[in-house]
């Protein structure tokens, strides 16, 4: 981001929806989103894994690090988080590959 000053305009507020399927070898992490935009967003995330125990990470604009661990053939864990950054997810096991799928639905606003 530049230091420039943004300049104002009408408010626009859109939406977007990214679905994500990934593989993690035993104990590795992997970014699976970055918001690079100074915009404002709210977002609704829905992790699903398969046999390996898989923790989501999601760094907010704030600061704040939110670590939730979903257990292999578990149902899905469904976050809604405000003002995301980043989304990780990292392998809990040493062992075994783990596969999932992330579906992120998030509402941004431009101007706002």
């Amino acid at each position: 981001m530049s230091n420039k000053k943004r300049e104002k305009g009408t408010p626009f507020i859109g939406e977007h929806t990214a679905f994500v399927f990934f593989t993690l070898s035993p104990g590795t992490e992997k970014k699976v989103f970055e918001d690079k935009t100074p915009n404002h967003n709210k977002a609704m995330i829905r992790l699903g894994v398969g046999v390996a125990p898989v923790t989501i990470i999601i760094k907010t604009r704030d600061g704040l690090e939110i670590m939730r661990t979903i257990e292999r053939n578990s149902n899905s864990l469904i976050l809604q988080v405000e003002n995301i950054k980043r989304i990780s997810v990292r392998n809990n096991s040493p062992f075994v590959t783990s596969n999932g799928t992330i579906s992120i639905e998030k509402t941004f606003c431009i101007f706002c």
